[in-house]
């Protein structure tokens, strides 16, 4: 009827014994939920209230809300929510308040999820093992001055995760302005949550800023430290979030390159010996999709530089790559190659490689 979008013209509903399947490519396995009772009622009290007990997976869960006042409720306008919910290791807090509904200008919230051991419950929902061990994320939002600051803390046993931003409007990015902060004890730990391997045992730190003015993404010079290497980048983004009219600028060096050899692929260090590396590069992603790039690098006795241009097309038909490697093998280029390399001293490796047709094509090559 005429009573808004949120009308609620039942005023109890109970509901039970439900099981629920979930498949997705996310998930390790189909996901198994069973509600044991889920329930609602307007009836007793100036508001919603709403009750849902049951299993995931095997793991007993529990939710419990309010929501109102109800007029304002049905209405979509000034509303107040209160959220508890527990899943096996894992407590859920909320509340928030807003002025509207269907197009909230000024939103006060707050978030705690806190979990003495996550490792089990995500095993056994099925989920990768990102986070392991005890964890507490807090989220607030508030009003400040015509804008919304938002602050965001995530405590891991491998990784320390702080962010603060502020909003011109919650429907627009345009305006937004975020700083963040990582730290760990262990940069292999927090470096599986992104499923990356061999990483040493460091710990780190990461300090970066973003700012968007329209469709222009600023990313100002981040820096990331852990052991003796660092890593600074910074560039920008026109179109964001396309990448035309992208430019980035890299640049990373380190004491000992052999601290990162099973992330290299190397897996005799023997008979090689600790030296220092350094790379930088340059990408420029222009308006007509073309992505020329520059790069250099000095790993150990091998000196490497490139440069050429990527093409838009996920082929990458019509790119090419000039290159120039030169240095002496004392064994780091066959680990580096997987396979004897066959040259003895000094060398020097250059030419030209274009993509045509789904194939490699030399343009030229020299060795020496």
């Amino acid at each position: 009827g005429d009573r808004g979008p949120m009308a609620l013209p039942i005023a109890h509903s109970q509901l039970s014994d439900i099981d629920i399947v979930v498949i997705d490519p996310a998930l390790q396995r189909p996901l198994s939920i069973h509600l044991d009772s889920a329930e609602h009622d307007t009836r007793q009290a100036q508001g919603l209230r709403a009750s849902i007990a049951g299993a995931v997976a095997g793991l007993p869960f529990t939710v419990r809300a309010n929501a109102g006042p109800l007029q304002q409720l049905l209405a979509a306008q000034a509303v107040e929510i209160d959220v508890a919910a527990s899943l096996e290791a894992i407590n859920l807090e909320a509340s928030a308040k807003l002025d509207s509904l269907a197009a909230p200008q000024r939103v006060s919230a707050n978030i705690v999820l806190e979990s003495a051991d996550i490792t089990q419950v995500m095993r056994t929902i099925g989920l990768p093992l990102s986070l392991q061990g005890a964890v507490r994320f807090e989220a607030e939002i508030r009003p400040a001055g015509g804008r919304h600051e938002l602050d965001i803390s995530l405590d891991s046993e491998a990784l320390d995760v702080s962010a603060r931003s502020s909003l011109r409007a919650l429907d627009s990015l345009d305006g937004a302005t975020i700083e963040l902060s990582a730290r760990g004890p262990d940069l292999g730990a927090a470096a599986q949550v992104a499923a990356i391997e061999g990483l040493p045992a460091w710990p780190f730190k990461l300090d970066s800023a973003l700012s968007l003015t329209g469709t222009r993404l600023t990313i100002a010079e981040s820096h990331f430290e852990s052991g003796q290497s660092h890593l600074v980048v910074a560039g920008s983004m026109d179109r964001f979030p396309a990448l035309q009219d992208t430019r980035l600028e890299l640049e990373l060096a380190g004491q000992n390159y052999l601290d990162y050899a099973p992330l290299l692929g190397i897996v005799d260090v023997a008979h090689l010996q600790a030296a220092p590396f350094a790379a930088s590069s340059e990408l420029n992603y222009n308006s007509q999709g073309q992505q020329l790039f520059e790069a250099q690098a000095k790993l150990a006795d091998v000196d490497a530089r490139f440069s050429g241009e990527l093409s838009a097309d996920p082929s990458f038909a019509g790119s090419s790559l000039d290159y120039r490697i030169e240095g002496r093998n004392n064994g780091l280029l066959q680990q580096l190659l997987r396979r004897p390399a066959g040259i003895e001293g000094n060398y020097r490796l250059q030419g030209k490689v274009n993509r045509v047709d789904g194939a490699y094509a030399i343009d030229h090559a020299s060795l020496s």
